[in-house]
């Protein structure tokens, strides 16, 4: 996947992921690279998009978000609210490679039925 990221790099708290590159890095890593990937979910009542969603990028373990997560996994985590879908460093800004958080709300089901519906998405909402 090649993504040609026409924003300003100037603001050094912008981070550089995009909601749009789902299910990257999730499904295929970096430079080779694939990270364990993890799901976490806030209340019980989300535990079905979280089963659906782990499918979508693989991920070895699903449980509640109180549950430890290995310090080189990806996690993907779901939420209650208004929809969201934010992309971002575990640890800080980081850089290319380093383990990713996926927060989602309100999506859950619609996006494991189409990982790819934020395609060419900076951010949502």
């Amino acid at each position: 996947v090649e993504w040609w990221d026409f924003r300003r790099w100037s603001d050094p708290g912008e981070a550089p992921l995009v909601a749009g590159a789902f299910p990257e890095p999730f499904l295929h890593g970096f430079d080779g690279k694939r990270r364990p990937a993890v799901v976490r979910y806030t209340r019980a009542g989300l535990r079905p998009g979280a089963l659906a969603l782990a499918r979508v990028v693989g991920a070895g373990s699903v449980a509640p978000a109180g549950k430890a997560v290995p310090r080189e996994a990806n996690v993907l985590l779901l939420t209650w609210g208004a929809p969201q879908f934010r992309l971002r460093y575990r640890a800080g800004h980081g850089t290319a490679g380093d383990p990713v958080e996926l927060i989602v709300a309100g999506a859950a089901a619609a996006l494991a039925r189409d990982p790819h519906r934020y395609a060419r998405v900076y951010s949502v909402p």
